[in-house]
């Protein structure tokens, strides 16, 4: 398994375009492919489940409470 490019966990996540690997701790997320411009709230709780980026903006959160990596990011929880 390969470890993390920033520290010396497993690398659960890469991204897409180039060869970086990242852990779960240290992919970088909140990225605008996320957000959703949307008239209808999504289920689940404000803060828990989703938040706000900005009136009318908001993104899916994941049960840490984090936003989401960009879409160009790979996750395999297995590691690469």
């Amino acid at each position: 398994m390969r470890k993390c490019d920033v520290c010396d966990n497993a690398a659960v996540w890469a991204y897409m375009p180039g060869v970086a690997l990242y852990c779960d701790n240290c992919v970088p997320r909140g990225c605008e492919c996320n957000h959703l411009n949307e008239p209808d709230l999504p289920q689940g709780e404000e803060g828990v489940d989703w938040k706000w980026i900005s009136e009318g903006v908001w993104t899916h959160l994941d049960e840490k409470k984090r936003e989401y990596p960009c879409v160009e990011y790979m996750y395999d929880e297995d590691g690469f």
